[in-house]
């Protein structure tokens, strides 16, 4: 399988947990919402004002996501 990035022309490829983690939570996230992982509000709670939502259960985690 080829994946198609040219890092010569400043093309790169991610992958991983986080990756797949924050596609996931993309994902879930409502029209025109931003969803953020209990990591990123804890950095940036006196910064933005966030709603608590209910946890989501998503493919590759598992126990359901605190967002």
């Amino acid at each position: 399988m080829a994946l198609g990035a040219r890092p010569e022309q400043g093309e790169g490829i991610v992958t991983g947990d986080v990756v797949n983690t924050a596609s996931r939570l993309q994902g879930v996230a409502p029209v025109g919402g931003i969803v953020v992982g209990e990591r990123t509000f804890r950095a940036t709670e006196r910064v933005f004002d966030y709603e608590a939502l209910e946890p989501v259960t998503v493919k590759g985690k598992a126990s359901p996501l605190p967002i």
